[in-house]
């Protein structure tokens, strides 16, 4: 690999780590949900389509989208729109938000 490649290589992936963790939330309090105890590294899944991680010290915990989010697409026409059933956004056009639009990427 040429130095160029190995420094674009290197963009790319410190942008994919910055993107993954853009959605994601530190929560500084007891690690509990629905009435359950949580301990250190347990995880549990939320009715938001989250998946939360009790951290080392037991009195916080992180929650990360498990949701596929569409980033590459045309801005100027459409949309993303939750589909909470699904846990996944769909991408609508604006002016007829029956038409789904085509999604180039996206990060979770």
């Amino acid at each position: 690999m040429s130095p160029k490649e190995i420094i674009l290589s290197l963009f790319v992936l410190a942008s994919v780590v910055c993107l993954s963790y853009a959605q994601c939330e530190i929560h500084k309090k007891a690690c509990i949900y629905e009435n359950n105890i949580y301990g250190p590294l347990e995880k549990w899944s939320t009715k938001d389509c989250k998946t939360c991680t009790c951290l080392y010290s037991g009195d916080e915990y992180q929650c990360c989208s498990d949701a596929w989010m569409p980033i590459d697409y045309s801005w100027d026409d459409c949309v993303p729109v939750w589909d909470e059933d699904n846990c996944a956004y769909r991408l609508l056009r604006i002016d007829d938000p029956d038409v789904e639009c085509e999604v180039m990427g996206g990060v979770m």
